[in-house]
């Protein structure tokens, strides 16, 4: 199976300035088109161990995926329905299904994890998470970011629902509470973006403790300015975080086509 492999990659990932320790992780992957950011929750020292499961299960997964025959080797219900379309749902299964396990051990209660990725193939990009991390997408040509996903949080949902109005906003109790996440019920439902591939795109993956404490415009300005490097990209964009407070653990992977 053929796989489309980006121009340029880099990724970090920063305690912050307040956090004990750090309970993002990522992975890059290129020889698998496969890109990844995960954020760990709960279980107070565990949250990183949920993270770094995410992260091994979805690398494991396309490993086998791109291997003829290696699927039914892992050990996932119903093998033979991944060799399907649904290679990304499949992969955030096997994810969620191993973090999930995590709950029979009285250490792990409580975990979970976020998960953000971007999987290439020939024919285009498929863009997937659960939870709060975001997807953005920076257009050199026109000087534009967009964020592409949408958080899975309480407060979004209460918005979708028409429970809450935009003037509410600020006052609302619970602004921090995901409804989707790896791990806590038996099956999550990613959602998923597909699209073409286009050259000099560039696309940022990051933890909420990047946007929680700089703006998109913020953002904007410095994978502008640094474009052409992307590790200083990330450098760059860590460093306003924790300027800024750096209140959360920091992680940003960014991907140039």
């Amino acid at each position: 199976m053929m796989t489309a492999t980006p121009e340029s990659y880099a990724g970090r990932t920063d305690i912050g300035c307040v956090r004990a320790r750090n309970e993002d992780r990522f992975g890059l992957f290129p020889v698998l088109g496969l890109f990844a950011l995960a954020d760990g929750i709960g279980g107070i020292t565990y949250g990183g161990v949920a993270a770094q499961i995410a992260i091994d299960s979805i690398q494991e997964f396309f490993a086998a995926y791109e291997t003829d025959g290696a699927i039914e080797n892992l050990d996932i219900q119903d093998a033979s329905k991944h060799r399907s379309k649904r290679s990304v749902q499949a992969a955030f299964e096997l994810a969620n299904e191993r973090v999930h396990e995590c709950q029979n051990d009285p250490l792990y209660v409580g975990t979970g994890a976020t998960l953000a990725l971007l999987k290439f193939y020939e024919e285009g990009l498929c863009i997937a998470h659960v939870g709060d991390s975001r997807v953005y997408k920076f257009l050199p040509a026109s000087d534009e970011l967009i964020c592409l996903t949408r958080e899975h949080s309480l407060l979004n949902d209460y918005l979708a629902r028409g429970l809450l109005k935009d003037d509410e906003i600020e006052g609302f109790a619970f602004p921090d509470v995901i409804v989707q996440a790896l791990g806590f019920v038996s099956s999550v439902e990613p959602e998923l973006i597909f699209e073409p591939t286009t050259p000099g795109i560039i696309y940022i993956l990051c933890s909420d403790g990047l946007y929680k404490m700089i703006s998109d415009t913020q953002i904007r300005r410095t994978v502008s300015r640094h474009q052409d490097n992307l590790e200083r990209c990330c450098s760059a964009l860590i460093d306003l975080a924790n300027e800024a407070g750096g209140n959360d653990n920091i992680t940003v992977v960014t991907v140039k086509v």
